[in-house]
């Protein structure tokens, strides 16, 4: 029963490249095919992260996605403290669920992605 855990978190963890190349390694049995196979493995994943560093980016776009949650979190603050400063704060908490559904989406995905990745 362990064995299928293990196999279950292997594929949902791992890139597709690297389970094909772990099941044609356990089939397998002449070494220089398995040397070859991982030497084909190693060569393809380092030509595709040599092409994913040439790839040419706009700085603009690269630096409104990397402040993508700060700027959100600014303009929900902004609106929060205009709707306050206008008398309307009857109106944020008319729509409580809608603010707390924003908050928490944002909220769970800084767990997930973790402080400075």
């Amino acid at each position: 029963m362990g064995e299928f855990f293990k196999g279950l978190l292997g594929l949902l963890t791992g890139n597709t490249a690297s389970k094909a190349l772990d099941i044609a390694l356990e089939r397998t049995e002449d070494v220089d095919k398995r040397n070859a196979l991982v030497l084909q493995y190693v060569t393809i994943k380092e030509e595709t992260r040599r092409a994913e560093l040439a790839r040419v980016t706009v700085p603009w776009v690269d630096a409104v996605h990397k402040m993508g949650r700060q700027i959100f979190w600014f303009g929900f603050m902004v609106g929060a403290l205009v709707l306050i400063a206008t008398g309307h704060s009857q109106e944020l908490l008319d729509q409580a669920n809608l603010l707390l559904s924003i908050a928490g989406g944002g909220g769970v995905y800084t767990v997930i992605k973790g402080k400075g990745k």
